[in-house]
C-alpha cells in the first residue's frame, strides 16, 4: 500500500480477548472515543508498549485482555494487544458516561510476577529452554523470531528470591545477545540483536518530495553529549572470580577528562562472559566505550505508516539522506498521525 496516499478509511477497533488463549476473542468494545486515544511505543522502555482508550459506556467484559485493531483498505494489523492496568477512570461527557482504560503491554505483567524461590539456570543450559521455562511459568505465549540466538550456559546461574521474571528474560537475552519485545498478538518475543548502523531501513521519508509522509517541515534537532561516557569500567564476577578492565578515550577526545577537565564514567557488571579473561573484559570495555557516542535526535510528525521502534528510516532533506533509527512512536487512534522520534546513525 502506498501510505501517502490521502482518501482511505481507517477503522479502530477493540476486540476483548481471553488472556489464556490468545487467539480467543470474547467480543468487542463499543462506542470507542478515538479523541485522545492512543498508543506509544518505545523502543528503550522495559514495557515496550503502552495505551489510552476511552469509551462511551462500559462494555468492557472482565478478566480480558484488549486488542487494539487498525484497519484500511484490504491491510489489517494489530497495533496491541494490552491488559488492563487499573481500573478505568469514569467521568461525563454530555451526560454520557466516560470509561477511561489505561493500558499496558503483556511485559508490564511479568514485572509485577515476582519469584517465590530461587530460579536457577543449571551449567550447560541452553537460553531458548530458559525462556520458554519462564514464559510458561508465567502462563505468556511466546515465539521465537527469525535468527534468535540460543546461548549455552557455562556455569550454574540462580536469581534471587523476589526479583521479577521481566528481569530474568532481560538478562537472558542480554546474555544470548537478543532483543526482548512483545508482538501485537500479545506474544512475548525474542530475536536477534544488531547495532543500528546494521539494520537495513525499511522506510524512507523523502522531505523534497511533494507527496511526502512528512504532515510538517517543522523538525526538532536535539544533541546530547554532556553524559557521554570518557571511560568504561566492565566488572566480571562468578563464584569468588572479578575481573576489573577498563578503557579510557584518548586525550583528543572532547570526552576524555583532558578536555572536559573532569571524568565521566558508566559501569557494566557481567555475570556471563566467555571466555571468562582479562582480555575479554578488556575488549568489552573498549567495546561498551565505543558503541557511545553523541547522539542527535529528531522529532518529526507523520501520517501513519506500520513502522516499528528498532527499525530505521533514510530521512531525505535538502537532497541529503541520513539513516535513522526508530527510538518511539506516539499514534493518535483519531487522526492516525504519528510523532516519531529518531536516532541518527553512522
Amino acid at each position: 500500500m502506498d501510505w501517502t496516499k490521502q482518501g482511505y478509511t481507517d477503522e479502530i477497533s477493540a476486540q476483548l480477548i481471553d488472556p489464556h488463549n490468545l487467539d480467543s476473542v470474547r467480543g468487542e468494545m463499543k462506542d470507542l472515543i478515538l479523541s485522545g486515544s492512543s498508543i506509544s511505543y518505545g523502543y528503550n522502555t522495559d514495557t515496550r508498549v503502552s495505551a489510552k482508550l476511552q469509551t462511551y459506556g462500559n462494555s468492557y467484559i472482565s478478566n480480558s485482555w484488549i486488542r487494539l485493531v487498525h484497519r484500511r483498505g484490504t491491510e489489517m494489523r494489530e497495533l496491541g494487544t494490552f491488559v488492563l492496568q487499573t481500573r478505568p477512570e469514569v467521568s461525563s461527557q454530555y451526560g454520557k458516561g466516560v470509561y477511561t482504560y489505561n493500558l499496558q503491554s503483556v511485559l508490564w505483567t511479568l514485572s509485577n510476577d515476582l519469584c517465590n524461590g530461587h530460579f536457577s539456570i543449571g551449567a550447560g543450559a541452553y537460553s531458548r529452554d530458559v525462556f520458554e521455562r519462564i514464559c510458561n511459568t508465567c502462563g505468556r505465549s511466546w515465539i521465537h523470531k527469525a535468527g534468535a540466538r540460543n546461548y549455552r550456559y557455562g556455569a550454574t546461574k540462580i536469581y534471587d528470591v523476589g526479583d521479577s521474571y521481566l528481569s530474568f528474560l532481560f538478562d537472558l537475552c542480554d546474555s544470548a545477545n537478543n532483543r526482548l519485545d512483545v508482538d501485537g498478538h500479545g506474544r512475548i518475543t525474542d530475536e536477534p540483536y544488531f547495532t543500528p548502523s546494521n539494520i537495513e531501513a525499511m522506510w524512507t521519508i523523502d522531505a523534497d518530495d511533494p507527496h511526502t509522509l512528512l504532515l510538517s517541515d517543522e523538525i526538532t534537532e536535539s544533541a546530547t553529549n554532556e553524559n557521554i561516557p570518557g571511560r568504561a569500567i566492565v566488572i566480571y564476577t562468578s563464584g569468588d572470580t572479578e575481573i576489573i578492565a577498563t578503557s579510557d578515550r584518548g586525550s583528543s577526545s572532547p570526552y576524555s577528562s583532558a578536555q572536559r577537565g573532569y571524568m565521566v564514567a558508566s559501569k557494566y557488571q557481567v555475570s556471563d562472559m566467555s571466555p571468562a579473561t582479562q582480555a575479554r573484559a578488556q575488549q568489552l570495555a573498549k567495546q561498551y566505550l565505543d558503541e557511545t557516542a553523541e547522539t542527535i535526535q529528531l522529532q518529526c510528525k507523520t501520517l501513519y505508516f506500520p513502522c516499528e521502534t528498532g527499525e530505521t528510516l533514510y530521512l531525505i532533506r535538502n537532497n541529503e539522506q541520513k539513516k535513522y533509527l526508530i527510538q518511539s512512536i506516539e499514534l493518535s487512534l483519531d487522526t492516525m498521525n504519528q510523532s516519531l522520534t529518531l536516532k541518527e546513525v553512522s
